[in-house]
């Protein structure tokens, strides 16, 4: 059997991902740039094997990884980071799972290291995550309940948290990254290429309307494979609610710095330095007192609502650290039913995925 190797492990959603892989009987090897603070994150998890690495060079994790491990990263940016991480991976032949949430890097994965993943038989599993591992499992769930008359689903994540809660460093500046690229959205029964945060609208959770942006999550990706009369997937991320009309002006001033090349670099660069995370973020007593949703519903050609559901409540920090956890190690025991870079639906299977998402924290009605 193979091993886990976390990387990412001294930051904040890293941290917890160890914590996690931990309490379910797992001792994963930490790595890191950061000598001082892999030797602090071991000590606090009982003495951890930990050994230093560099995600800008493919060389480092080589040497950490054999041939059916699987890499868990939460080392980002990934568009500046992640590319150097899936080919370590694929030369060892091992497995790769993500946290990430930028659609132009799982884009561009699918694309780059798709076929040679499936040669080395490795599973590349990105954006294993609160963004965006719920979204495929509900929106299967309620096309599987509508049957074959659904040609339109809808997906939203919302969240409820506690006074003062803040996400982490890198978050913030994943999601501003995330907004200076295109994304790849299912429209018509074919892939268009447009803003993120383009389109507004509203999902119902609980019955009760929420707003939200556009968003291009992998659902975009890996459900239509799946579902061949499927024409159009609304995927919107309303963490903002009634922020969602600011953030889509965001969206338009963003298209016009993703317009002017020398512009974009140096945001992003400047963005790059503050998503490399101090190891901030929400209290375990915020997060113990916060939620986080994603609802779905499936709908006919007149648009009519034929099924609705959604799966909650636990934090999204601590959700993306169970499912994290979850993954590796079911990856490690059973193994997974596709490779290359593949979404996962196709990977786990709905049943597994389905209590997967039950053991991380999300409960499906």
């Amino acid at each position: 059997m193979g091993r886990v190797v976390l990387l990412g492990a001294t930051g904040y959603q890293g941290g917890l991902a160890a914590r996690a892989l931990v309490a379910r009987g797992v001792t994963p090897l930490l790595a890191g740039r950061n000598e001082a603070r892999l030797k602090r994150a071991s000590e606090q998890l009982g003495g951890l094997e930990y050994a230093l690495a560099d995600a800008t060079d493919p060389a480092t994790l080589r040497r950490l990884l054999g041939q059916g491990d699987v890499l868990v990263t939460t080392a980002g940016p990934f568009w500046k980071l992640g590319a150097a991480q899936v080919e370590a991976v694929i030369a060892q032949r091992a497995h790769y799972l993500d946290s990430c949430g930028e659609p132009a890097f799982f884009r561009r994965i699918l694309g780059e290291f798709d076929a040679k993943a499936r040669a080395a038989g490795s599973a590349i599993l990105s954006a294993c995550a609160y963004d965006f591992f719920p979204g495929n499992a509900v929106a299967d769930h309620v096309l599987q309940s509508a049957g074959p008359a659904a040609v339109r689903v809808d997906i939203g994540y919302f969240g409820d948290t506690v006074r003062g809660y803040d996400v982490s460093a890198g978050s913030r500046a994943s999601g501003l990254i995330t907004m200076l690229e295109p994304g790849l959205f299912w429209r018509g029964g074919r892939h268009v290429l447009e803003p993120i945060g383009l389109h507004f609208g509203h999902v119902a959770l609980a019955g009760v309307p929420r707003p939200g942006v556009s968003m291009a999550g992998t659902e975009h990706l890996f459900l239509p494979p799946l579902y061949p009369q499927l024409r159009d997937i609304r995927a919107f991320w309303g963490w903002a609610g009634s922020g969602s009309r600011a953030v889509q002006l965001v969206s338009r001033i963003n298209g016009q710095i993703a317009a002017r090349p020398w512009l974009k670099r140096k945001v992003n660069d400047l963005l790059s330095k503050v998503a490399e995370s101090d190891g901030s973020g929400p209290s375990d007593v915020q997060r113990e007192h916060s939620a986080a949703y994603v609802c779905a519903a499936a709908f006919d050609r007149d648009g009519r609502q034929l099924a609705a559901a959604e799966f909650g409540d636990a934090d999204g920090f601590d959700f993306t650290a169970g499912i994290l956890a979850w993954a590796a190690t079911t990856i490690l025991r059973d193994g997974v039913a596709e490779r290359g870079v593949t979404g996962p639906l196709q990977a786990f299977g709905r049943e597994r995925l389905r209590q997967g998402h039950a053991e991380a924290g999300f409960e499906l009605s």
